[in-house]
């Protein structure tokens, strides 16, 4: 998406924040891919992939994140800690 939205984004696939876009509310998705603007909290069931130019103001929970240069990000995040905890529990 390149423009804006007001209000949750939820996909059973990718969901791509293009550079022109902004979401003002929480995307979840299988893959969550950010080049623009996401102004609420950031879930991935399989990744969250910030490239360059993207920003999240918010939370990010994920399995598998991947942050490149000149991304900007404020908030909490929890990353990995499924695979983690499973390899405890054995």
């Amino acid at each position: 998406m390149d423009g804006s939205v007001e209000g949750d984004v939820e996909s059973d696939g990718d969901v791509i924040v293009g550079a022109g876009g902004y979401v003002r509310g929480d995307v979840t998705a299988v893959h969550v891919i950010v080049a623009g603007r996401i102004g609420g909290n950031a879930v991935a069931s399989r990744q969250v992939e910030l490239l360059a130019g993207g920003q999240i103001a918010g939370d990010i929970k994920t399995p598998k994140l991947v942050m490149n240069d000149g991304i900007a990000f404020d908030g909490r995040v929890a990353a990995g800690l499924e695979r983690r905890h499973a390899g405890k529990n054995r």
